[in-house]
This record gives structure tokens, C-alpha cells and sequence, in this order.
């Protein structure tokens, strides 16, 4: 499958403004910054554009430049950074149940098990796209119906938390 810039902009589309960081260590301008201010520079998805001639997201960094902080970038110049579903953290786990009005007695075992192979056996398909987005707002890898139920990590747009390069900071 061809994975075209519109779908790629579609599928990051929801992880923009939630915070979420980007990998820009493979880009010229990053390696170029990096050793010039000698620190590590915070990228996050600040937002993502779709036009007939270009698809771009904008960048936003923890340094100023000539432009506030922000750049454009095309969709194959970074990875977004996220968290793979089986990591699922407590309190994440905890808003799940919420949402789904589970007992909170469930062992994260459980409550992971639910997240994964029982999100449509809720009350509603509401309740399971809340969850999804929830969970997607949070920066767990989900899966795509754009990418045949593939993850952005299984097709080369995200690398995992643990993946991340070590950086100077």
C-alpha cells in the first residue's frame, strides 16, 4: 500500500497540538542547530496542512527563531515519538475504565486487555471512539483504518518513547 502525503497528513492530523514530540534528528537543520546551540531542541506537532501542491505540519521548537519557533516541514522530514499501546501507563488505564464505566478493582492486565480487543463490546460506538481518542490524545500508537489497521510505527511514521535517540540536553 502507498502511503500518499494526504494520507500520512490524515493520520497525524489528530496527534497535533496534544503535545506530542517529534524526531527531527535526521534532519540537516536539526543536526545544524543542535551543534550550533549545543543542547537538545524539544520539537512538538503543532499542526498539519493539506493543499493540492504540498503537504506540510508545522513544528513547534523549544528555541526561538526568526519565525517564533515554528517551522514547516514536509511529512516525511520527521517521526512523530509515541507510546505503544501495550505500555499503557496507570492513570491511562484509568481513564479508560472511566469512560467505560468498568470496575476499578480490574488488574492493568485487564484494563489493557479491554483497551485493545474489547473497545467496540462497549456500551456504545460513541464510548468507543472516546476511547480511541482518549487514548490517541494521550500518544499511543493506534491503530489506522487509512493504513489497513496498521499502527504510524508499523509503516515508518512514528518511532516508540524508548526508540528515541539520546541527545544531548
Amino acid at each position: 500500500m502507498k502511503i500518499t502525503d494526504k494520507i500520512k497528513a490524515q493520520v497525524m492530523l489528530p496527534y497535533a497540538c496534544s503535545g506530542i514530540e517529534v524526531d527531527l534528528s535526521n534532519t540537516d537543520w536539526y543536526k545544524q542547530e543542535a551543534k550550533l546551540r549545543n543542547r537538545f531542541i524539544k520539537a512538538t506537532l503543532a499542526g498539519v496542512t493539506s493543499h493540492k501542491l504540498y503537504t506540510l505540519a508545522c513544528i513547534e521548537q523549544n528555541i526561538k527563531t526568526q519565525n517564533g519557533g515554528l517551522q514547516w516541514l514536509n511529512l516525511s522530514a520527521f517521526k512523530l515519538i509515541l507510546k505503544p499501546l501495550s505500555k499503557i501507563s496507570k492513570e491511562d488505564a484509568d481513564g479508560v475504565v472511566k469512560i467505560m464505566n468498568y470496575e476499578q478493582k480490574d488488574t492493568l492486565k485487564d484494563i489493557l486487555y479491554i483497551a485493545k480487543f474489547k473497545i467496540l463490546d462497549s456500551t456504545s460506538p460513541e464510548k468507543a471512539i472516546e476511547i480511541y481518542q482518549f487514548l490517541q490524545s494521550k500518544g499511543y500508537d493506534m491503530p489506522q483504518y487509512l493504513l489497513g489497521g496498521k499502527t504510524l510505527q508499523d509503516v515508518g511514521l512514528a518511532i516508540y518513547e524508548k526508540q528515541k535517540r539520546k541527545l544531548k540536553k
